[in-house]
């Protein structure tokens, strides 16, 4: 898909070829026509890229709280989330958003319409990391459902929006009396 930037990219590079054309001015219209050609192969790269994109990445989630990596979550207790997305393929990619979805009984205290994550360059045989604090103020199941992934070229014109499942579930504990057990009382 194109960006806005992208689409900018688009309406120069169709209006320089346009008026080049138009003018028989082949300087001009050449121009106009690298644009489009790149913006094309920028494209290409990035369909061809994203194709096979889940199948050269792996990702590892793990929820701790402060004693360490728990695999059951107690009620009114933060946990800090660590989601890792680790490249085995050939090719980097410049840009990519990594966003990790809040479970549906979890507080973030992020900005709303915004998922916890974050953006760098996801070199080959390298990784992009996110850490994000949650609450859990009710019990229940705790549901991540994976990741969303943006990426882009080294532009910016062109994206591709992905969804990585995930499906972990922890259970979310009742908030017990001081000294249940939890380590914090006598």
């Amino acid at each position: 898909m194109l960006t806005p930037r992208g689409w900018w990219w688009l309406f120069h590079a169709s209006w320089a070829t346009g008026l080049g054309l138009l003018l028989r001015l082949e300087g001009i219209s050449f121009l106009g026509f690298m644009g489009l050609a790149w913006l094309l192969a920028s494209w290409v790269r990035l369909r061809l890229g994203c194709a096979g994109f889940p199948a050269v990445v792996s990702m590892t989630r793990e929820v701790a709280d402060r004693g360490g990596a728990v695999r059951m979550l107690r009620a009114g207790r933060r946990v800090v989330v660590k989601v890792r997305l680790r490249h085995r393929g050939r090719i980097g990619w410049p840009l990519v958003r990594l966003e990790d979805r809040v479970p549906d009984d979890g507080a973030w205290n992020g900005p709303p319409g915004w998922w916890p994550g974050v953006e760098g360059a996801l070199p080959a045989g390298g990784e992009l990391a996110a850490q994000w604090p949650l609450d859990f103020p009710l019990p229940g199941v705790a549901r991540f459902e994976g990741l969303r992934l943006t990426v882009a070229d080294s532009l910016g014109l062109v994206a591709s929006v992905m969804f990585l499942r995930d499906g972990a579930e922890y259970p979310v504990l009742p908030a017990g009396a001081p000294g249940a057990g939890d380590g914090t009382g006598v």
